[in-house]
């Protein structure tokens, strides 16, 4: 983007977004979804797991009860 700045950006007859667009979108899938993603990958496979139930049910209890 800094080397091809408006030659990239003004292309014509072709949809480019914006660089805001381009660097959230960079950011999202370089450093959030490797990240998050094998943390929500675990979790949904072990959404029946007998701790996993126990450690929500602890955690959604009321306390004053």
């Amino acid at each position: 983007m800094i080397n091809l700045g408006a030659d990239f950006l003004d292309q014509p007859g072709v949809f480019v977004p914006g660089p805001d667009i381009i660097a959230i979108l960079y950011q999202l899938n370089t450093l959030i979804i490797p990240t998050l993603a094998p943390v929500l990958l675990w979790a949904w496979q072990s959404r029946d797991a007998p701790m996993i139930r126990n450690l929500f049910h602890t955690l959604m209890v009321d306390p004053t009860e």
